[in-house]
């Protein structure tokens, strides 16, 4: 059986697969007179049901471009469209129901040599117009590609799209009640993976189990398509992982199918803020050091690890010079600064790149340099305003000559979240409100001017029904004055009303009208969008109706279902404020509440911020606790102090105090003992209001709730984080050896104690496992099982290793150090995993199964005899390990066991074997035999050593005929 793995490993070796430039089109090889899928799909999967693509054959040396498909809003070639060249019509489909999820690609049926060539799928309507290119090859030769059939290129796509892997039957039989099994073949890091398992209707997606974890909800298949032969599946948001050797197997066709297919996901730079990569760079801050009438010297700031290449653009995206980096390196951070100096006003980007994990992120900022010609007015003007109400943006020539016949233009500055925004545009009487386009989204409806007051050089602005979103730097700038002149104001719109609270709370938003009974009006809660998602509709009341009674019960989002309510005997004194229920953090945000009917129509906003309800790490790591303020105040002149609270068998604990500069760490005191030389804060976040702190090597008794507290504010604030600190979780598979840490930095514990045991478990007792005493004794309780390492003392590291360790292993392991002050405690949770095996020597109840052969008119019957407890899973496989079809188990029990024999009918010679299987004890046992042509009379399985030699003869026959023939 060992030969097995080698003879596949050769024979994947003997494939030649290799890598292909991902400039180059996809090439997909084919036999002639197969059908093929050629695949292509958008990467934002957007539902093109209503999109025009259009498939066509380039134009080759001998004939001319051909019409292959066109689809166009559900009209195509097949359902009336004309065009089609003559050699594609009715061999030609789509995936109608992959359209939805942004799938082009289409299948040709009954291929031809004169169907090679390179075809193109195009999106000519598209924002961005995209083209994909795809080489097909229909090979004329037929060949057995059971074991060959590897293309001779890897099929190439990016990280994230979709993929369809191609596998169709040349007889184009139906397949709908066949079976076929797609699997991805074992690499070196990883075992075999299941990916995809049908079976006469049955399969993953509807109720077979089975499929390995990282394929689940990602793979389908094409149902219409089975009754032609085509077995092909579609992976949806490919990762890297995917990439691999991928066979679809038909393992009960006569013979047996296979077909390989390589897939290779390449990796894409996109931003990955969210997808919790240690080390991936923040999105960049972007400051301006100081500007002349001539230039301007941008400073950009960026961290994370691995290092971050950094780079400053403008916005064609031409690379800018910059000085030299300045890179500094703290907490396993690279620290980048890259200044660049620019003398033209344009929208200017630094982009951070981490090329070894696909992150790339960036931010903008839109310059104006006054030397050009335009004549900046001194300082920006601050106007700070509550969220709902009107604002007037000022702007005014210092001339009062008239503009009525000039042209100014209002924009938004971009921020670091944000592009440029076009505010107001006016143009010698035409302007946005009358018919003037451009306006960006956000402001329609919402700004005007002060039409009487042009000819008196007033260009100022009114906006509307402020949001908080509306918070930024705004320009007035008259490009044809002379000299040109640009105004700056910046623009603050505060929230009415900040709320905190932590998750799973209910909490009260309020909104009320003084002295207004409101039971008949209408009134409408609402979240404001945010940058990832839609404004979602919380709680409407209309007049008695509302989403609790029945009215428009489509309308309520669906996070807010059966969790909002308002208070409907205050409606007649003009509250219309609502209780959200189960907090959670995804409620954070801003609320609106409306009564769109009233005169003048009236808007309340309300910010809600949901905090984390607790923090969970594992012992051993660092955690920080966040803590900061809403208004993001300079606290580095405040004071703030972070306690453990008292639990039942400890006091309350001092964790860290900052008072204006002052702190634990540079010479205050009264910190606790244990968290000395463990607790930090963040000195450059304070002026943001940020007094998070990091508590490093985190223990089991930093468990507990903890207060960031700022006494002197007004009113005073505190915070709340639950923190939990579990175990190191280490887990093993059974019979291999294990390394439990636990080290004390910069400590040589030659001389000290330290006691390892085993935390009592509900059907046992605390064990002694290693006890060490300063080198003069210590005591093995495990002796030819663990040890430690002695030259590693010095080095505080008392780690132990555990050898071949078993399921019985498992539980809560402490690593005390009792003597020291404060006293050291480290806790590990180790898991072995029990592997399937042969545990006859465990004194397990399951023998080897006895088997015998019995020669019938029709070929030979395989009988296996097996016994034991609990129940064995008893089958028949051939030597490749797939199961055989086989009879009617026969059970029986008898003194508590059970007696169980199985039989099997083989028409061809070869090695097969029965095997036993008791999953819940690991316990697994098989016994071979080899048919011989026509065996007669009974006839039992041949020695080891037989069968070990008629195994490597019939590997090197194997091999010869492949590497031969």
């Amino acid at each position: 059986m060992e030969l097995l793995p080698l003879l596949c490993l050769c024979l994947l070796t003997r494939s030649g697969i290799t890598s292909a430039q991902l400039n180059r089109p996809t090439v997909i090889t084919v036999e002639e007179g197969t059908d093929v899928m050629l695949p292509c799909s958008l990467s934002t999967k957007e539902n093109i049901e209503f999109k025009l693509f259009e498939w066509r054959k380039v134009l080759q040396k001998d004939e001319g471009l051909k019409e292959v498909f066109l689809y166009d809003g559900g009209i195509h070639y097949n359902n009336g469209l004309d065009g089609q060249s003559e050699e594609f019509k009715g061999r030609v489909s789509h995936f109608p129901d992959e359209l939805k999820h942004g799938n082009a690609s289409i299948i040709i049926r009954n291929t031809k040599i004169s169907d090679s060539g390179e075809y193109t799928c195009y999106f000519p309507r598209l924002q961005s117009p995209q083209k994909f290119n795809i080489k097909l090859v229909v090979d004329p030769i037929l060949k057995d590609r059971r074991r060959k059939n590897i293309p001779g290129q890897p099929l190439i796509v990016e990280q994230d799209s979709d993929v369809v892997l191609p596998c169709s039957l040349s007889t184009k039989e139906n397949t709908e009640k066949k079976l076929f099994d797609w699997k991805k073949v074992a690499q070196k890091d990883d075992g075999l993976k299941e990916v995809f398992l049908y079976d006469g209707g049955s399969h993953y997606n509807n109720g077979l189990d089975g499929q390995s974890e990282e394929f689940k909800g990602r793979v389908s298949h094409f149902p219409d398509e089975l009754k032609h032969g085509n077995a092909s599946i579609i992976i949806r948001n490919t990762t890297l992982v995917d990439s691999g050797v991928y066979t679809c197997a038909f393992p009960r066709l006569q013979p047996p199918h296979t077909f390989y297919i390589e897939l290779v996901v390449v990796p894409v730079l996109k931003d990955r803020s969210g997808e919790n990569i240690p080390g991936v760079a923040s999105k960049p801050s972007i400051t301006s050091l100081k500007a002349t009438k001539d230039w301007s010297l941008l400073r950009c700031k960026v961290h994370g690890n691995p290092k971050p290449e950094v780079k400053w653009q403008d916005s064609d995206g031409n690379k800018r010079n910059a000085e030299e980096p300045q890179v500094t390196e703290k907490r396993g951070l690279f620290y980048i600064t890259l200044n660049a100096n620019v003398t033209k006003s344009d929208l200017y980007r630094c982009v951070a790149t981490q090329e070894t994990i696909s992150h790339q992120i960036s931010a903008e900022t839109d310059v104006h340099i006054s030397g050009e010609g335009a004549e900046k007015t001194s300082g920006s003007t601050v106007i700070t305003v509550e969220g709902g109400t009107d604002v007037m943006l000022p702007c005014s020539l210092s001339t009062k000559e008239n503009i009525e016949f000039k042209l100014f233009d209002w924009r938004k500055v971009a921020q670091k979240d944000d592009g440029l925004k076009e505010v107001f545009l006016y143009d010698g009487g035409s302007h946005y409100n009358n018919g003037l386009d451009g306006q960006s989204e956000e402001f329609k409806g919402r700004v005007s001017h002060f039409q009487d007051e042009l000819k008196h050089g007033n260009a100022s602005i009114i906006i509307r029904n402020t949001k908080t979103s509306d918070s930024g730097e705004y320009t007035c700038y008259f490009p044809n004055l002379q000299p040109r002149q640009i105004f700056y104001i910046e623009l603050v719109a505060e929230p009415k009303e900040n709320i905190t609270v932590e998750e799973d709370s209910d909490v009260m938003l309020p909104c009320s009208l003084s002295n207004k009974n409101i039971e008949s009006e209408l009134f409408d809660w609402k979240t404001l969008p945010q940058k990832d998602e839609r404004r979602k509709e919380v709680f409407m009341y209309n007049d008695g109706i509302h989403y609790n009674n029945d009215y428009r019960s489509t309308g309520q989002s669906e996070e807010f279902k059966g969790r909002v309510s308002h208070f409907q005997d205050e409606l007649k004194h003009g509250n219309a404020s609502i209780i959200i229920r189960n907090t959670k953090m995804s409620d954070s945000g801003e609320y609106t509440c409306d009564f769109p009917r009233l005169q003048p129509p009236q808007i309340f906003y309300i910010k809600l911020v949901v905090g984390p309800k607790n923090i969970t790490v594992e012992g051993g790591t660092d955690v920080v606790l966040p803590c900061s303020l809403s208004t993001k105040e300079n606290i580095t002149s405040k004071l703030f102090d972070w306690r453990k609270d008292a639990q039942k068998d400890d006091g309350l604990k001092e964790v860290f105090l900052y008072d204006s500069g002052i702190h634990y760490n540079n010479g205050r005191g009264g910190q606790s003992e244990e968290f000395k030389g463990r607790v930090s804060h963040f000195p450059d976040e304070l002026k943001h209001g940020n007094a998070s702190i990091i508590i490093r090597n985190t223990k089991i008794s930093d468990s507990g709730e903890y207060t960031c507290y700022f006494p002197r504010l007004r009113p005073p604030q505190t915070f709340y984080i639950e923190l939990v600190v579990e175990p190191i979780v280490i887990t093993v598979k059974e019979d291999s050896d294990v390394v439990l840490p636990c080290s004390l930095s910069t400590k040589d514990i030659t001389s000290k104690v330290y006691d390892w045991k085993k935390v009592a478990q509900k059907d046992d007792c605390q064990k002694e496992v290693f006890y060490y005493n300063g080198g003069i004794d210590h005591k093995n309780c495990f002796p030819g099982q663990v040890s430690h390492f002695p030259d590693e003392l010095k080095h505080g590291n008392a780690s132990i290793i555990f050898r071949n360790a078993k399921v019985t292993d498992s539980g809560v392991y402490t690593c005390d150090f009792p003597n020291l002050q404060p006293r050291n405690m480290y806790t590990i949770k180790l898991v072995v995993d029990g592997v399937l095996k042969d545990r006859s020597d465990e004194n397990i109840p399951a023998p080897k199964p006895s088997v015998t052969i019995r020669k019938t008119e029709d070929g030979v019957l395989l009988q296996c005899k097996v016994h034991g407890t609990p129940k064995p899973k008893v089958e028949w496989q051939d030597i490749a390990g797939t199961i055989l079809t086989a009879e009617e188990l026969q059970v029986s029990e008898r003194e508590g066991r059970f007696y169980i024999t199985l039989t099997a009918a083989v028409t061809r010679a070869h090695f097969y074997r029965c095997v036993a299987t008791q999953k819940t004890i690991k316990h697994q046992i098989s016994t071979w035999i080899y048919v011989k042509a026509y065996s007669s009379g009974p006839q039992t399985h041949p020695s080891d050593q037989n069968l070990r030699k008629v195994m490597i003869g019939v590997a090197v026959g194997v091999l010869a005929e492949f590497l031969f023939f």
